[in-house]
């Protein structure tokens, strides 16, 4: 990476919830609540940053897959489509990190073919900005799935610590419940994921016991 590079780097690597900023100042408070301050990140109370395309306005989530596609060291972990009609066979990211938590990556879950949290190898595509800033399809690695979950559940401790109450969190869990107890299918979860969470946030989903 160029040194010029650096800082942009630095940037994008917070903003993808890769590395976050966070100031702990024990001088405010005597709870973490208090003390730690998240707000140098983008959306704090979010799992992703929301970001959009400069050459197109199109709105997509800033992922640590996403700041992977501008390091070369992560160039294996990608693979590029040229021909958008192949990702007719592959599952959104986004759709794909609403299925799996980090639990199911404890207990090897996301290697079974039959549950919803199985995640197949270059099986997972997204959308990224290519290096004219003009978005560009991307198949992933499985390793690099499963890295935006180990960022997305730090991330979500982090802000358990800060005191934010991530909403998608919450509707995640509610919205795997439901599947576990056979209240929603897994085609249903397949065809809608995104958008049922977006129903459950909006209707201030309860945390499933």
């Amino acid at each position: 990476m160029a040194d010029d590079m650096a800082l942009d780097q630095a940037q994008r690597v917070r903003d993808s919830r890769g590395a976050p900023e966070f100031v702990f100042n024990p001088a405010l408070g005597e709870t973490y609540d208090e003390a730690l301050d998240l707000k140098g990140n983008p959306h704090p109370d979010k799992d992703w940053y929301t970001t959009k395309f400069k050459s197109t306005g199109e709105k997509y989530r800033y992922t640590v897959a996403h700041w992977c596609a501008t390091e070369a060291r992560f160039r294996n972990h990608l693979k590029r489509i040229k021909d958008e009609s192949a990702v007719e066979g592959l599952i959104p990211l986004e759709n794909m990190l609403l299925r799996i938590t980090q639990q199911d990556v404890v207990h090897r879950r996301h290697l079974d073919p039959e549950h919803v949290a199985f995640v197949p190898d270059f099986g997972v595509f997204a959308k990224v900005p290519g290096p004219d800033g003009k978005p560009q399809v991307v198949a992933l690695s499985r390793q690099l799935v499963l890295f935006c979950v180990e960022r997305r559940k730090a991330w979500r401790l982090l802000q358990s610590k800060g005191g934010i109450v991530n909403k998608e969190y919450v509707a995640q869990r509610t919205l795997l419940a439901d599947v576990d107890a056979g209240k929603v299918t897994r085609e249903e979860l397949f065809a809608r994921g995104p958008e049922m969470m977006e129903e459950l946030i909006a209707g201030t989903a309860k945390v499933a016991v």
